[in-house]
């Protein structure tokens, strides 16, 4: 499982975002992935959080939800930017020559899951 790690800069104060509305018939939708990820282990419920931001729900075609978390809302501005140049696509393609790609045992509907937050990140998790 992959994990990522938030570095936050040093004059960073915490941001709260009050949540949006979602529509009421969209709630039900919403508490079962809320339920969902909570099962999985990906979010946990906390009494208090100096952070916040809101969070979107995007339906998708088969009439379940995905949960996407707005950090543009103030989050991101108090990141640390990690300066990682990208390759240019001949060594892409020369890296994958002749490779294959296998996801065995995790399914791409849920990939965006298994993007967690390391325990050095902090409160902003």
């Amino acid at each position: 499982m992959m994990k990522a790690m938030l570095t936050l800069k040093q004059s960073a104060t915490p941001v709260y975002r009050r949540a949006r509305p979602v529509p009421y018939i969209s709630l039900p939708i919403v508490e079962q992935e809320l339920d969902c990820l909570l099962n999985l282990g990906v979010i946990k419920p906390v009494r208090h959080a100096d952070w916040a931001a809101p969070v979107m729900v995007v339906k998708k075609p088969d009439g379940s939800a995905r949960l996407c978390v707005d950090c543009s809302t103030g989050l991101n501005d108090t990141l640390q930017l990690h300066q990682h140049p990208l390759p240019i696509p001949e060594d892409i393609f020369a890296t994958l020559n002749g490779g294959s790609c296998s996801h065995e045992s995790t399914s791409l509907m849920h990939i965006y899951r298994l993007n967690l937050m390391t325990t050095q990140s902090g409160s902003a998790t």
